[in-house]
């Protein structure tokens, strides 16, 4: 009979082995990646994030769980990254990614982790109640043609990004970012670990800010470039950065940008005449952001003061009830009272369901609920309405810089 034991680095260090392993999963990427991945980035690299099933002592599947602190509606949110998933060719079907999801999904509600995400191709994770409700931020979203520069003045040139302008990139992020569900905290560690590894004299992977440095930055990664980050503090900042850009790439006839589109950058360069290059809808042939409510009510509670301002804009600033929903990853009861919101555990049957594959996006305000109307027919129009109020699209949208563009340089 095959023995099955779950071990982490930190407990049995068979790096080279995982190494191995991944590089056979993963489209036999070099091995110097999956290092940076496992051991040098400082979020990633703690050995007890890594873990993997040995049968009869040899790895045949790994995965790792990563911690983050991730805006959410203007506060914070813990959320554990899975990430690395994988199977030896020769042990697939028999349950393994399983038993180590299934390990970190225990882990996850042991520890009061509320949220969990990670980048995942669609008809597998969807089993663990992971939904597609972010992006994909790889995607360019916004295309700028060479020809709506013609006619915009520019007043400043741009240069690549100098050691010394790295605290106001850091500051600008975090500025930038401060209201955006779903975008990394990044920690001074990470930030060091990143521009080490791409503050270099590749042309298609670089900072470039303005001439004043305060005027915004913008970061370029692949061949062809893309502009991967993007931020400005006024309209004329941008303008500069991208006419600057069109300038340092000649051979560019689109500017594209990975940038959701209904934020202020995107809303800009439209009114410039920029061309979305794709919507926000996650394509499900590709990669997206998926996401898991480990604890509903945990991920709820920290959006009540936005929720509340949405109340007090709508009919119902002086309403009061409860309305209690149930899902298959945990039930939560909305209670209003006198135009007050607040979320809790629901204490009986709930009133009503809504699947988790609806919820989930709605929560990170990828989708509003009003989307789902004629799937959630059963619910009452009047409930309907109310829940149409809480829960708006807003722009959930999550930068990743920490292990696909630093790792490549």
């Amino acid at each position: 009979m095959t023995e099955l034991v779950i071990k982490s680095l930190a407990e049995d260090n068979r790096l080279d082995e995982l190494v191995r392993l991944n590089m056979h999963c993963h489209d036999d990427v070099e091995d110097h990646i999956w290092l940076r991945m496992l051991v040098e980035n400082p979020e990633s690299g703690n050995p007890d994030f890594h873990k993997y099933l040995l049968a009869d002592d040899k790895i045949v599947a790994a995965t790792s769980l990563i911690p983050h602190k991730l805006r959410w509606y203007g506060s914070s949110i813990t959320a554990g990254e899975i990430g690395l998933v994988g199977t030896h060719t020769d042990h697939r079907k028999k349950g393994y990614s399983t038993l180590l999801m299934d390990h970190f999904i225990d882990k996850m509600k042991d520890e009061n982790i509320p949220l969990s995400f990670l980048w995942g191709i669609p008809g597998f994770y969807e089993k663990f109640h992971f939904h597609y409700a972010y992006p994909h931020v790889w995607t360019p979203y916004v295309s700028f043609p060479r020809s709506c520069a013609d006619g915009l003045e520019k007043t400043g040139t741009i240069r690549p990004a100098e050691t010394g302008d790295q605290w106001w990139i850091k500051k600008l992020y975090s500025a930038y970012n401060e209201s955006l569900t779903g975008s990394h905290i990044r920690s001074d560690e990470l930030w060091e670990w990143i521009f080490r590894l791409s503050f270099n004299d590749d042309k298609n992977v670089r900072w470039w800010v303005p001439e004043d440095p305060m005027g915004g930055y913008a970061y370029i990664f692949g061949d062809p470039p893309s502009v991967r980050e993007i931020a400005a503090p006024s309209q004329n900042s941008l303008k500069n950065l991208v006419l600057g850009l069109l300038e340092k790439y000649p051979e560019m006839q689109n500017l594209y940008v990975c940038h959701h589109p209904d934020m202020p950058i995107g809303r800009w360069m439209f009114r410039w005449g920029a061309r979305i290059s794709s919507t926000r809808d996650i394509w499900k042939g590709t990669w997206g952001g998926m996401v898991r409510l480990i604890d509903p009510v945990a991920c709820i509670r920290p959006m009540e003061p936005a929720i509340n301002k949405r109340l007090q804009n709508s009919r119902y600033f002086r309403h009061t009830c409860e309305i209690s929903i149930g899902t298959e990853i945990g039930n939560i009861c909305l209670s209003i009272r006198d135009g007050e919101f607040s979320v809790g555990p629901v204490d009986g049957k709930p009133d009503i369901e809504i699947p988790a594959s609806i919820l989930t996006p709605c929560v990170t305000g990828y989708h509003g609920i009003d989307r789902h109307r004629d799937s959630l027919g059963h619910i009452p129009s009047d409930t309907m309405d109310i829940l149409s109020v809480i829960f708006q699209p807003g722009t959930a949208y999550m930068y990743d810089l920490l292990y696909v563009d630093a790792s490549l340089v």
